[in-house]
C-alpha cells in the first residue's frame, strides 16, 4: 500500500476531515475485487469495528477507475475509540448451494470445508465457508480483537486506529487554552518567541511529521496532517517596524535589481518579489504522542474464574490538560533579512561612488536618477559601525499575535485558508541582556 485513510496506528482521526477512507496501493488490487463464480453473490465491505467490544459499523467499498485504491465512506463513529478496520470479501450462497462446517477445526483459526450442491437448501446443515475463507475459531485462546469474521467473509485488510474527541481540527485547536509566551532574546536582535498552549489532547506522528508513502519506485516523505504558520501576519509590529525598516528597502533593491545577497530572502512574507526561503514560518516544538499499538489476545481465565485480560494504553483517554509548545519563526529569521540589508546597501554605496553609474553592463549602468532618489535611506543605514546597526533593531512589541493551523488535505499553499487563528499574548521586552528570557502569563 502507499497510504491509507486512516493511517495505520493513526491515534487522533479526525472523522469531520476525512469523510472518504482510501487505501490506495501503487500496482493495480482490481483482482482482489472481483466478484467471483456467478453461484455466489459478492460484496466488499469495510468494517469498522469498535476495540476491544461492541457492534461493528459497515460501508460500502468501492474500487476506483485506476483500479490502485478503493474507497469507502467513513461513517458515524464514537469520538475518542479504537477501531479495528477490516476490508472483507463477503459471500451471500444462492439457493440450491449450501455448505457444510468441517467436522475438526484447527486451534491456529484456519480450516478448509468441503461444499457440497443439493436440490434446496436444508435448514438442518449448518451453513459453512467456501474452501478458502479463512475461519478466526480458537476454543482454547481468544482471538486478537478486530480479527475475527463472520464465516462467509475473507479478510483482504486489516489495520487500526483510534478516532479524535474531536470532530474537526477547529474544534481542537478551539479548545487549546494560550498559557503562557516564552521569549529568549540574544544579542539584542534574534528572538525565540515560544507560545504555549494547554489542551487535553494531544497531535500523533502523521499530525507532526507525516508519513512514509510507499511508492513503486521508492518511498517518499508526505506532508504532515497539520500544519502550524504565520502565512499574513498584520499585527503593529509587523505594519509599523518590519514592512517599513526593513522590507520595504528591501523591495526597493529588488525592483531595481540590486538585491545581491547569499544566502537568499529568508523571510519573503513581506518580500514577495524574489523567490527567497518558503514557510512556514510556524511550526510544533512539541514531540508527537507515539501510534497506536495493535491489540492483543487478552489473557486466558484464570483458575479462580478471574481474569485479567492485556489493558492497552491505548484505549485510554487522558483527561488532564496537557502542554503544547509552537515556534514562531518571524522574529529569528527578519533579523537575518535586516543584516543583509546593510551589507547590500553598502555594496550599491561601494558601487556607485566607484562610478558604476557609467560603466556598461553594471548593475548601477544608467540609475544616477535612483540614487539620487533613494541616496538618503541607504546612507542612513551604512552610518556607523554593524553594532550600531543592529542596536537601532526593533524588537517584537507587546500585543496580541497569531498562529494559523490547517489541515494537510485542505492545504492552501498560497495561505488564503481556510486557515484556523489562534491568538497568543507577547510582552514587551525591555531587557538587553545575552539570553535573557522572559515569561508571560495570562
Amino acid at each position: 500500500m502507499r497510504y491509507s485513510v486512516p493511517h495505520a496506528g493513526q491515534r487522533y482521526f479526525l472523522t469531520g476531515e476525512e469523510p472518504l477512507g482510501r487505501l490506495n496501493a501503487f500496482e493495480e488490487i482490481g483482482e482482489f475485487f472481483q466478484t467471483g463464480d456467478a453461484s455466489m453473490k459478492t460484496t466488499f465491505v469495510a468494517k469498522f469495528i469498535p476495540i476491544p467490544s461492541g457492534t461493528p459499523i459497515e460501508s460500502s467499498v468501492s474500487l476506483d477507475g485506476s483500479r490502485k485504491a478503493i474507497t469507502f465512506p467513513i461513517p458515524a463513529l464514537t469520538k475518542g475509540q479504537e477501531y479495528a478496520l477490516q476490508i472483507v470479501r463477503r459471500w451471500v450462497p444462492s439457493a440450491g448451494i449450501t455448505s457444510q462446517r468441517a467436522s475438526t477445526l484447527s486451534l491456529g483459526g484456519i480450516t478448509s470445508s468441503n461444499t457440497k450442491k443439493t436440490g434446496q437448501i436444508q435448514a438442518s446443515v449448518a451453513l459453512a465457508p467456501p474452501s478458502d475463507i479463512i475461519v478466526h475459531d480458537r476454543p482454547q485462546h481468544a482471538p486478537v480483537p478486530g480479527t475475527v469474521t463472520a464465516y462467509n467473509e475473507h479478510l483482504l485488510y486489516l489495520l487500526y486506529f483510534r478516532t479524535s474527541t474531536y470532530s474537526t481540527l477547529t474544534e481542537k485547536i478551539g479548545a487549546m487554552k494560550w498559557s503562557r509566551t516564552d521569549d529568549t532574546k540574544y544579542w539584542d536582535v534574534y528572538e525565540a518567541v515560544t507560545p504555549v498552549f494547554q489542551a487535553d489532547e494531544g497531535f500523533d506522528f502523521y499530525d507532526i511529521n507525516g508519513y512514509v508513502q510507499h511508492e513503486a519506485e521508492g518511498d517518499k516523505q508526505a506532508d504532515p496532517l497539520v500544519r502550524v504558520d504565520v502565512p499574513s501576519p498584520t499585527e503593529g509590529w509587523y505594519a509599523n517596524w518590519v514592512k517599513k525598516g526593513v522590507y520595504k528597502h528591501i523591495i526597493d533593491l529588488q525592483v531595481a535589481g540590486l538585491w545581491h545577497v547569499d544566502p537568499p530572502l529568508q523571510d519573503n512574507g513581506f518580500a514577495l518579489i524574489q523567490i527567497g526561503a518558503q514557510g512556514p514560518f510556524g511550526s510544533f516544538l512539541t514531540k508527537p504522542d507515539g501510534l497506536l499499538s495493535p491489540p492483543v489476545p487478552p489473557a486466558p481465565p484464570t483458575r479462580f474464574g478471574m481474569s485479567f485480560g492485556s489493558l492497552s494504553g491505548t484505549t485510554l483517554r487522558l483527561t488532564e490538560m496537557r502542554e503544547f509548545k509552537f515556534r514562531y519563526i518571524h522574529p529569528e529569521i527578519i533579523p537575518v533579512d535586516y543584516v543583509n540589508l546593510r551589507f547590500a546597501a553598502a555594496r550599491v554605496l561601494w558601487e556607485y561612488t566607484n562610478g558604476e553609474t557609467e560603466v556598461d553592463g553594471s548593475d548601477l549602468y544608467g540609475k544616477d536618477g535612483w540614487m539620487n532618489q533613494n541616496g538618503g535611506w541607504l546612507q542612513t543605514l551604512c552610518a556607523g559601525d554593524l553594532n550600531a546597526y543592529a542596536a537601532k533593531y526593533q524588537g517584537m512589541t507587546g500585543g496580541t499575535y497569531v498562529l494559523s493551523f490547517i489541515y494537510g488535505p485542505k492545504m492552501s499553499w498560497d495561505g488564503k485558508g481556510p486557515w484556523i487563528k489562534k491568538n497568543f499574548t507577547f510582552g514587551k521586552v525591555t531587557q538587553s541582556t545575552l539570553f535573557k528570557t522572559t515569561l508571560v502569563r495570562p
